[in-house]
């Protein structure tokens, strides 16, 4: 999952002035396993402390399967 920060919080929602970096940034994913190839998915919205984001689902170039 890559997320991308459309929007960073607004004062009421971050109280304590916390300074956020753009996930685009991060040297890691999120992600999850499934043992079914997954439809494609548009983008969508996701509304999290960090600000408002739009979520990116990509498939890995590689194969994990551990069993």
């Amino acid at each position: 999952m890559e997320l991308e920060l459309l929007k960073e919080p607004s004062p009421e929602s971050n109280p304590k002035r916390r300074r956020f970096a753009n996930p685009l940034d991060y040297e890691y994913l999120f992600g999850f396993l499934s043992s079914r190839i997954l439809p494609k998915i548009p983008p969508f919205a996701a509304y999290l402390r960090q600000g408002d984001m739009r979520v990116h689902l990509v498939r890995a170039s590689t194969q994990f399967c551990g069993w």
